[in-house]
């Protein structure tokens, strides 16, 4: 007579799904405390970022590259052109910023001017007295906002910096990145080292994917904004249009954000009638983002509901600034990769059924 087996205390099922909360839990408080880390040094944070995503653009040339010349010269070939494209553009965007702010300003004077007019003669309780007291408090309260010599020097030193690291990390990703992550799979225990792997190539391949993806299509979107304020005769198209391309890269948020001030520009320049039509433009090449070019472009492989990118986006915003809305969305992405192996890891060892 075979002996009954004593019935667990705590079932199979319960005992697994808390072993994955405790993970979860600490991998939380793990994150929160680099987060923690990395926020104490913004600018070193943001040019580490800044290469990282450089680096996930750009490794395709050096790679190329490097099978007709030594790994290093390919690097820097690959930094070379990638630094002169980036300083050309926004040359360009400086220049024709400038050239045409004192257009830009005369209409905006006018516009001004011809809103006090409005409300003078309208039948609000507003004179003109009040309207003048009010525009020079305004005038008064401009320099406040503006930052101190000293401060205004520091923050240079620091954007400096942050971008000769960047540059530094940049090179050096590219011509070293494997050896690194050999070097890391090192340290991993050789009976993990293959699932770590399997890993980190899905979450560099999300990356790679997302920054693409989203050159492509902010550089589609830069250019459908550009089209449409041609046309209309909008000033500023160049800035503006790169100002739609920047935006790309925060989702939703920045599309919004960039298309907001060119129908300003274009109120001020050219009306209401021509800024409703900029309107309209700026909602057409969104509708065709979200529905066309985000699908087609990323990939069902990086496809995120809106909702999470939202949520996402204002998550980061809220923790980490502008960084934090930058990167909110290609760090949701690996995650959800990173959980889909972890998934499919414990399938393959029926640790879940």
């Amino acid at each position: 007579m075979s002996r009954t087996e004593a019935a667990p205390l705590v079932p199979r099922r319960l005992a697994s799904a808390t072993l994955v909360v405790l993970c979860l839990l600490v991998l939380a408080v793990g994150t929160w405390l680099l987060g923690r880390v990395l926020m104490a040094v913004p600018s070193v944070t943001a040019a580490l970022l800044a290469a990282l995503l450089l680096t996930a653009l750009s490794r395709p040339m050096t790679v190329w590259l490097s099978r007709r010349m030594p790994t290093w010269l390919a690097a820097l070939t690959t930094l070379v052109t990638g630094v002169t494209v980036i300083v050309g553009i926004l040359a360009l965007v400086v220049d024709r910023a400038l050239a045409q702010t004192e257009d830009l300003q005369r209409a905006a004077s006018q516009a001004l001017a011809d809103v006090e007019q409005a409300l003078i003669r309208s039948s609000l309780p507003v004179t003109e007295g009040q309207l003048t007291d009010l525009e020079n408090r305004v005038r008064e309260g401009l320099p406040s906002l503006l930052p101190g010599p000293a401060a205004a020097a520091t923050g240079a030193v620091q954007v400096l910096g942050g971008i000769a690291l960047a540059l530094f990390v940049w090179f050096f990703l590219l011509r070293d990145g494997p050896r690194w992550w050999q070097w890391a799979m090192r340290w991993v225990p050789s009976r993990r080292r293959e699932a770590v792997a399997e890993g980190g190539d899905a979450a560099w391949d999300v990356l790679t994917r997302y920054v693409r993806g989203t050159v492509v299509v902010a550089t589609i979107d830069a250019v459908g904004v550009a089209v449409a304020l041609l046309v209309l005769g909008v000033p500023m198209v160049t800035s503006l249009a790169c100002l739609v391309f920047l935006g790309a890269f925060v989702p939703i948020v920045g599309s919004t954000v960039a298309g907001t001030l060119a129908v300003a520009v274009a109120l001020v320049s050219q009306g209401p009638l021509v800024a409703l039509l900029v309107v309209l433009a700026v909602i057409a090449v969104q509708q065709v983002e979200g529905n066309l070019l985000q699908p087609l472009v990323m990939g069902r492989a990086l496809h995120l509901h809106p909702a999470a990118v939202v949520v996402a986006v204002a998550l980061g915003a809220s923790a980490a600034g502008v960084i934090g809305a930058v990167v909110a969305v290609p760090v949701v992405a690996v995650a959800t990769r990173l959980a889909e192996q972890v998934r499919d890891q414990l399938a393959r060892h029926r640790w879940i059924s």
